[in-house]
């Protein structure tokens, strides 16, 4: 699979473009509901039965173009959502390795340091306390 790499603004236009899509698609309907309701009153003004409209079963060419642009927007919409996504799980999973190599790194700080002062206690049970011996400085200092 390709990786898409959308920019904020390339999801901001397939937004618009799927928002225009969507007011269009509503527009041809609003139409189709006002065309019926003219010919529903203009049989009833000439005093004749009105006819029902019937919806034509082949979509025209525009219609069909908007259904694949309107997919197309869709799809890229969705794209930029999985990628979106895609970096969110990336940013908590480097910052959950982050936070674990910290947390090794200061395990691995208080074991030394218990280390020293185990060492220090038995220097100073024992009375062979050389604070000038290197071996026995505290690393932090």
């Amino acid at each position: 699979m390709q990786d898409i790499n959308l920019t904020d603004s390339e999801t901001f236009i397939a937004l618009l473009l799927q928002e225009d899509l969507r007011i269009i698609g509503e527009t041809l309907e609003a139409e189709m509901l006002q065309l019926e309701q003219v010919l529903s009153d203009s049989a009833l003004a000439s005093a004749r039965t009105p006819e029902q409209v019937e919806r034509s079963l082949t979509v025209s060419d525009v219609e069909v173009a908007l259904a694949i642009a309107a997919a197309e927007a869709q799809t890229v919409l969705d794209a930029a959502c999985a990628q979106d996504l895609k970096h969110s799980h990336d940013a908590s999973l480097l910052l959950s390795q982050q936070f674990a190599q910290k947390l090794h790194a200061t395990e691995k700080k208080f074991t030394l340091d218990a280390e020293f002062a185990k060492k220090l206690d038995e220097i100073n049970r024992n009375g062979d306390a050389n604070t000038d011996d290197p071996r026995f400085q505290d690393a932090d200092k």
